[in-house]
Formats: structure tokens, C-alpha cells, sequence
């Protein structure tokens, strides 16, 4: 990054203008507010930088190595600012590109398999860095909004097949775990996406604010954060023993690193992995029907690990003064499995008090937001559960569940609408209510 700066004025002007701002919260604060000094100052620099990238894009002068760490600052950005859809257009730009670049270099050959094709120009122009920067993002935004086809998903599904075909039975490091199972989750995420309507936040037509809403199904077809499995598709048991096969091979690193002689870094770069991948198996695992969202207490010890370690590295965070906004994903997602997808009650709990004691962004994904609809979320739906019949149930009973959740966003005002349909507790014949708030933030 400090080199791009030196050689490439749009990398220069993206880096000031993020370091104008104050990234250890995760909105603006008051001394970087709309009109002031160093928001001015910021937007100012933003803008030099599109400008320059458009220019030199537009006279062939800007290699693909500087585009994609522009993107990325771009990005950053964008989506510190709440502008998210901004943000994600940016990530899709890099991924086009990537691919378009990847696909002029390698080609299968007769088994399918890719190969690098012999050419004048180095294939190796962009660092791995980068294009893992992009993998994780396309993660990320993938459980936020996507607006590609299911054709589209369906490939890109299958990218990386022989790199799961080849699978070590022991991850020889911590770093080529983290690959394997990065490429595990992201595969799992376009499976999810070319097979149904995972929950999609976008820009809704007529909206003055353009701001994103969550659900596109109608009131009269349920579906429920975050997708709608069908439980005997062959490719979901395949895609579950693809993580099954993953936890085996990283299990003695896992051992390892909780041992009393590993380094501190060993020890949280392991338990976030361990974290994420409870998060992609346990949401898989799901397929979103109700039984098997309860599962009979099934995955309840593997709850209470996933909320376990995000506590851990939450605290650990706050130590060394880490909140505010990050790159990358590290525990809000894994949470909204325990509070939307799941909702086990008492650990929905813990999760909502984690999401509101640090405020903190990951990405496009608000801590404080997140925690404020799920505890929304749970103070409707956990309405008239003390009862004697239902204050021992862990879980949210069916009869309470809400469904057709729907989200949008208004930056500016900063709040968040809020609607869903619930059922009529003892009603005969099904009949459900809409309920709504406006959640501040």
C-alpha cells in the first residue's frame, strides 16, 4: 500500500482520505460529522481519488494492481459511512475484473482441471493478498446482498473443486487452514445463493434515500433469516462433508493452539476459525425448516462454543483497543446465527449483549444495528414465554416465530424499519399479525 502511494496519485488521495477520518468508531464521530473540517477535508480527497482512477482508467494508464487496491479503499470508505450499496458495487468491479484476468491466464484443460496458459505477460501481477481480500469480501457481501443470477452462483459454486479434492487429512499450518476454509464457506455461499432466496438487502424502486431493505419475499410465502434449504438436496450433504472433512484436518491445530505453549496469535487466529466455521456449518446445517432450527437441542453445545469465543475474542479486542470499524468479518455475522437463525433464547441473550457492549463495524455489518433488531426481534417474540409452559423451552416455539422479516435503512436519519408477521397465539386458523418498529441508532 505504502508503494501504490508512492507511484499512483488516486492511492494516495484514497489513503488520506481514509486517514482523515476516525476508524475506532464505527460511525463518524463528532470532529468527522457531516460539515466539519476533517469531513470536508475526507470527501475532498475522496473524490480526487475517483476522479484520478476514472482518468487514468479511461487513457489506459491504470494497471489492474492499482484498480484493485483502489477498489478496496474505496470500499472501506464507502461502507464506513453506511453507504453500502456503494461499497458493494465496489467489491463486485474487483471480482469482475479478477475473474476476467484469471480466466485470460488459466484454462482447463482436458479433465477440467486449470492450468496456466504460456504467455508473454506475468500471470503473478497481483499479490495474493489482494485476491484473498476480495474472496473474503465477496463472503461478506454475499450475506448482505447479491444480485446475481443463480446461473452465475451455480458456477461459481464450483469453483476451486480441486483444491477440496485434494484436502489434507492434517492442515500442516494455521495458514493454509485459513485458505482451505475460506474457499469452504465461499463455496457454501453460492451454493445457498443459486438454490433459493437467501435474505437480500437492496435498493427498493421509488426509495429517495436509496436505501437498502432486507426480504423479497411476499407475506403470503414464509421464509426466515436467512434462506430456505430443502433438506434432502444431495449438494447440501456435500457441501456439510466438505466442513465435516475440514474440522477433522484442522482439529490438531485447534488442540494445539489452545495449549498452554502457543503463541497468543496462534491462539486467536485458531478460535476465529474455529468460530466462522461453526457459523457456515451450524447455518447450513439448518436448512431452515423449524424442527430443524431447534434440532432438539442438538447443536445447543455448539451455541454455546460459538457464543463462548466470540466473547473471548471480543475481550480480547477491547484490550488492545481494537473496535470501531474493521476490513473483514469477524464476530457479528457468527452471531446472527445464534439470534435469527437459531434463536435459542438465552443465548440470543448473550449475543445481543456482546453486539451492544462494543460498538463496532465489520465491513457492511453494524454491530449496534444487529444488536438492536435482534433485540427487537426477541422482545416480540418472547412475549408472553414466561408462562409456566413455556419458560423452560430454550428455544423460540413455532407458534411464536416471526417470519417475513423485512429490514430497511435510512443513513441519513440513522434508523432502521423494522416489519415482520407473527403468529396469533392460539389461533385456529393460523392467523398472523404485522408487527413494525423504527429503531434508532
Amino acid at each position: 500500500m505504502v508503494q501504490a502511494c508512492e507511484t499512483d496519485p488516486s492511492i494516495r488521495h484514497a489513503v488520506i482520505a481514509i486517514g482523515a477520518l476516525n476508524l475506532t468508531t464505527p460511525l463518524p464521530g463528532p470532529d468527522s460529522s457531516v460539515g466539519t473540517l476533517k469531513h470536508n477535508f475526507a470527501f475532498r480527497q475522496y473524490s480526487k481519488a475517483l476522479c484520478l482512477l476514472r482518468r487514468d482508467v479511461a487513457g489506459g494508464m491504470c494497471d489492474l494492481r492499482t484498480t484493485l487496491i483502489a477498489c478496496l479503499l474505496f470500499y472501506c470508505f464507502e461502507s464506513f459511512h453506511g453507504y453500502h450499496e456503494l461499497a458493494i458495487s465496489q467489491v463486485y468491479s474487483g471480482l469482475k475484473l479478477i475473474r476476467e484476468w484469471t480466466t485470460s491466464y488459466y484454462k482447463p484443460d482436458d479433465s477440467g482441471r486449470r492450468r496456466t496458459r504460456i504467455g508473454s505477460e506475468d500471470p503473478y501481477t497481483v499479490e495474493e493478498d489482494i485476491l484473498r481480500a476480495f474472496s473474503n469480501l465477496e463472503i461478506q457481501v454475499m450475506t448482505y446482498a447479491d444480485g446475481r443470477s443463480r446461473e452465475a452462483h451455480e458456477h461459481y459454486r464450483h469453483i476451486g473443486q480441486e483444491t477440496i479434492d485434494d484436502m489434507p487429512p492434517i492442515f500442516g499450518s494455521l495458514q493454509e487452514s485459513r485458505v482451505v476454509l475460506e474457499l469452504v464457506i465461499r463455496r457454501s455461499m453460492h451454493w445457498l445463493r443459486s438454490t433459493m432466496r437467501l435474505q437480500n438487502f437492496s435498493t427498493p424502486s421509488g426509495s429517495p434515500n436509496g436505501s437498502p431493505t432486507w426480504g423479497e419475499a411476499s407475506d403470503s410465502h414464509p421464509f426466515s433469516l436467512f434462506f430456505d434449504v430443502d433438506p434432502t438436496f444431495e449438494e447440501r450433504l456435500e457441501t456439510m462433508k466438505e466442513y465435516e472433512r475440514w474440522d477433522d484436518a484442522f482439529r490438531p491445530l485447534l488442540n494445539l493452539s489452545r495449549s498452554r505453549s502457543a503463541p497468543e496469535e496462534d491462539f486467536l487466529l485458531a478460535s476465529t476459525l474455529r468460530l466462522h466455521w461453526l457459523s457456515g456449518y451450524l447455518s447450513i446445517a439448518s436448512n431452515n425448516s423449524y424442527s430443524s432450527l431447534v434440532n432438539n437441542g442438538r447443536f445447543t453445545t455448539e451455541l454455546e462454543e460459538l457464543v463462548g469465543i466470540s466473547r473471548i475474542l471480543l475481550g480480547r479486542g477491547e484490550e488492545v483497543g481494537n473496535r470501531g470499524f474493521v476490513f473483514d468479518m469477524q464476530i457479528i455475522v457468527p452471531l446472527m446465527t445464534v439470534g435469527w437463525i437459531y434463536r435459542h433464547r438465552a443465548l440470543r441473550s448473550e449475543a445481543i449483549e456482546l453486539l451492544l457492549r462494543s460498538p463496532r463495524k465489520e465491513g457492511v455489518w453494524d454491530g449496534i444495528v444487529v444488536g438492536k433488531i435482534m433485540a427487537w426481534l426477541a422482545r416480540i417474540e418472547e412475549e408472553g414465554l414466561d408462562d409456566e409452559a413455556s419458560e423452560d423451552e430454550d428455544y423460540v416455539p413455532e407458534w411464536a416465530a416471526a417470519r417475513c422479516i423485512k429490514m430497511s435503512f435510512d443513513t441519513e436519519r440513522r434508523e432502521a424499519s423494522v416489519s415482520c408477521l407473527q403468529p396469533v397465539r392460539g389461533s385456529p386458523n393460523g392467523e398472523e399479525v404485522r408487527r413494525e418498529a423504527i429503531i434508532p441508532w
